[in-house]
């Protein structure tokens, strides 16, 4: 199915930093929101507004930061994906304290609707 735009969400433990990208690649708006119901439902009328057609929410850390917010969007009908960090050069990565995870798809905990 085709999307108008995708809402990318950059998930941190406090926080979330929302932008709204149209079909075309261009940024259309952006915003934060506390990781909270209240944030989950100002984010997805952040979304409503700057992409009022089909969209999807391209989501880092569904197992982590970002799962409270991947099913909120997916009680909500959204479509959502993960999306991985990107990979960093070798010796830049050898220099990190810690490793991150392989991306996964996102955890459904929840009853899927079908």
């Amino acid at each position: 199915m085709q999307v108008y735009g995708v809402v990318g969400v950059d998930t941190h433990r406090d926080t979330l930093a929302a932008a709204a990208v149209s079909a075309l690649g261009a940024v259309l708006a952006h915003t934060d929101a506390t990781t909270d119901q209240r944030g989950y439902r100002d984010l997805l009328a952040f979304a409503r507004k700057n992409i009022p057609g089909d969209r999807c929410w391209a989501l880092e850390g569904t197992r982590s930061y970002g799962a409270g917010l991947a099913v909120f969007l997916d009680v909500a009908g959204e479509r959502v994906v993960e999306v991985c960090r990107p990979k960093l050069p070798p010796q830049v990565e050898a220099a990190r304290p810690t490793r991150s995870m392989p991306c996964a798809p996102p955890v459904r905990p929840w009853p899927l609707k079908i």
